[in-house]
């Protein structure tokens, strides 16, 4: 059956007959056959069953009768050096064989008990295999699937993607309307009716967020899906249409011995017009831990509401709301709410707690939904008689907060990393300075990389105070520096949730100009074409996409709908450049990427002296400095024994700066000085600087 291939009940509606003869035949072609190989968990409200090849068959409880959610089975993709290598679990039975793929081999498919299923399949004869553990618990409205990607062979591959998804029958509807939740990176589906349906959506785990989320025409999806060398385009659709959806992972190197996990937790919600969304659970935490959980409160009403709030802790440990007992949320919009909870002492290792949020509204109480997040203390204290005894050796190093990106809704910090004694890091922000109403903690481990970490659900146009510390275990570190910034103004729709604008690509209708204001004297110029994008006509014009604001600001009165669309034929008129103010300094971000031998170098100290400023490379050898003045500098490169200098020039809109040098590295009794090795021979390494413009004030 082509995936392109659907029949839709709803024109068969008003024709009785003919639906149920078409009710009929539809369960004879298309339900789900059940397979020798196909083993089953039998939950309520969830139902899963897991093939041999690496797909699942999905079903969730309505009322009495368990309902499909997704059209077919739900299909995992895996792509190795860039894209070469293609393979998926696909059954052309049920979803169509157009790709060019090969199906996974099966290797075993057990049940070790009533909620696991375990599969190992293989990727051809390239070595690597992919071990799936599906894990629920019966009661829960969600599961998670975990998928250990093993290279077991001799090749090291690249460009390595990982993707889930499929065309959804959500809560046995086969139309939805897609959203993304920015803080969790999480493609979801909602009803226009929330009181009809409810909400379904897939996600990572937090330590290993999705790279890339599209929402779309199921057909779209599935093209999307198998389409090996193009990333999902990370846009969903507002119009209630018949979708799918799908997530994408991805890895520099995968090298002989290499595991690489990706988890995902499939979560469904219950009817209502407003609803709770959890973060991930935590564990690894002690006795005496103070936790913080940043849930949101989604208002699918027309009206704004207020919400009273509740929480509960299983284990009955002490709670708190530190931003109060309710919450104002506008019409078709959300809030973030921070709850906490402390983990009792003398509390047994193991013991495992579950934190409740309710939110109910304060115009009609049947309006009300709770969701929860799970606490596991995998560590306790000695000390039973007062206070525990932390025992943990706290961070050394102070991460420095050194750059913010942020759109409209989300913010994301950049900051130098620790080394040694971390287990997660802890960011606090607020509304003004040394306000931490607000938080969010996350796992991580010691690296020498640039750490990054996306806050969503963040207000249009204002103001966020943000600071960072390390946490061992129940140790923390000290605080680093603070850091402001304002959100994007709210250019775009309240539907729009991705950072790039949505809804404004054009697919192929002309229209004429919608007023004869003439473009502005002394001004570039850009004819809308078919395919057409705000984004993609500021990524050509000022090498960043996110500057289509500016095009908007100089066309909206002539064209009054360009933040919702544009038409073909419209004349958009803007400045060639970004115009240097008087009192402004020029300044760029540079990356700077070290490799030695064609590979990347980690763990090199790179110093811009002309501040100067220290970075570490990464694992992909890049280290990134912000807000470089123009003109010359030097960088001093530092690996283990060995030194090097390169000049770099930075001015003028030139964005890219190659620099060959040969990182030889000797033996260190060699009869030459250490520094004498890195020799300035194009061809063998390279060092290369993206500088991209900026403008301060």
């Amino acid at each position: 059956m082509s995936p392109f291939f659907k029949i839709s009940t709803r024109n068969f509606l008003t024709k009785p007959l003919l639906f149920i003869l078409l009710l009929i035949t539809l369960s004879i072609l298309y339900s789900k056959p059940v397979q020798a190989a196909d083993l089953l968990i039998s939950g309520d409200p969830l139902r899963i069953t897991a093939d041999e090849y690496g797909s699942m068959y999905l079903e969730r409880k309505d009322n009495t009768s368990y309902v499909k959610q997704y059209f077919q089975d739900s299909v995992s993709f895996l792509f190795l050096n860039e894209s070469d290598l293609a393979f998926d679990s696909h059954d052309p039975a049920t979803i169509g064989g157009g790709y060019a793929n090969t199906r996974f081999t099966p290797v075993s498919h057990t049940k070790p008990n009533d909620w696991t299923i375990t599969t190992v399949y293989a990727a051809g004869s390239t070595g690597v295999q992919i071990t799936r553990t599906i894990t629920y618990t019966n009661g829960e409205n969600f599961y998670l699937a975990s998928y250990a990607i093993n290279n077991g062979g001799s090749t090291t591959y690249s460009n390595v993607k990982f993707r889930y998804g499929g065309d959804t029958y959500f809560a046995g509807d086969d139309s939805s309307v897609g959203n993304y939740n920015s803080t969790l990176k999480m493609v979801y589906l909602t009803n226009p009716d929330p009181s009809i349906t409810w909400l379904m959506g897939a996600y990572g785990s937090l330590s290993d967020q999705a790279d890339h989320y599209y929402e779309a025409l199921y057909t779209s999806v599935w093209t999307a899906l198998g389409d090996k060398d193009t990333p999902l385009p990370d846009t969903v659709s507002s119009s209630d249409i018949d979708a799918g959806y799908g997530l994408e992972w991805t890895r520099t190197t995968l090298a002989p011995g290499d595991t690489w996990t990706v988890e995902i937790f499939e979560k469904w919600m219950t009817r209502g017009h407003v609803r709770v969304v959890p973060p991930n659970s935590q564990s690894n935490k002690v006795t005496g831990d103070a936790l913080q959980y940043q849930f949101t409160i989604q208002n699918y009403q027309t009206s704004d509401d207020t919400f009273n709030l509740t929480l509960s802790s299983s284990n009955g440990w002490s709670t708190n709301l530190p931003g109060g007992s309710s919450v104002a949320v506008s019409a078709v919009s959300s809030q973030t709410v921070t709850a906490e909870v402390t983990i009792a002492a003398g509390t047994a290792k193991d013991v495992a707690d579950t934190l409740t949020l309710t939110a109910t509204s304060q115009a009609d109480s049947d309006i009300t939904h709770s969701d929860s997040v799970t606490t596991t203390v995998l560590e306790t204290t000695t000390s039973q008689a007062g206070p525990p005894i932390c025992q943990d050796t706290a961070p050394v190093v102070i991460p420095n907060l050194f750059q913010i990106d942020v759109t409209q809704d989300s913010a994301t910090l950049y900051f130098s990393p620790i080394n040694q004694y971390l287990s997660s890091y802890y960011i606090a922000y607020g509304l003004s300075e040394g306000d931490v109403q607000f938080g969010v903690e996350f796992p991580a481990s010691p690296s020498n990389g640039v750490e990054s970490y996306t806050i969503g659900m963040l207000n249009p146009n204002t103001d966020y105070y943000f600071k960072v510390r390390g946490g061992n275990g129940c140790a923390t570190g000290g605080w680093s520096n603070d850091k402001s910034a304002r959100t994007s103004a709210s250019f775009l729709s309240s539907s729009t949730s991705s950072p790039k604008p949505q809804g404004e690509r054009v697919e192929g209708v002309t229209q004429p100009p919608t007023t004869g204001e003439p473009p502005l004297p002394n001004q570039c110029s850009h004819t809308v074409s078919s395919g057409d994008s705000l984004w993609d006509i500021s990524l050509e014009v000022y090498g960043r996409g996110d500057f289509y604001p500016l095009i908007i600001v100089h066309n909206e009165n002539r064209y009054p709908t360009i933040k919702e669309d544009l038409e073909i034929g419209w004349e958009l008129s803007f400045p060639c450049e970004l115009e240097e103010k008087e009192g402004q300094e020029l300044t760029y971000d540079v990356t700077v990427k070290v490799e030695h031998r064609g590979s990347p170098l980690a763990g090199a100290i790179v110093e811009l002296n002309s501040d100067p400023r220290t970075g570490v490379t990464d694992n992909n050898g890049i280290v990134a400095f912000q807000e470089v003045e123009k003109g010359e500098h030097t960088l001093k490169i530092a690996y283990e024994n060995y030194k090097a200098e390169q000049k770099l020039m930075v001015e003028g809109d030139k964005k890219e700066f190659n620099v060959s040098i040969n990182v030889d590295l000797k033996q260190a009794n060699s009869i030459l000085p250490t520094w004498a090795w890195f020799v300035i021979i194009a061809g063998m390494g390279t060092v290369f600087a993206f500088a991209w413009r900026r403008k301060e004030g």
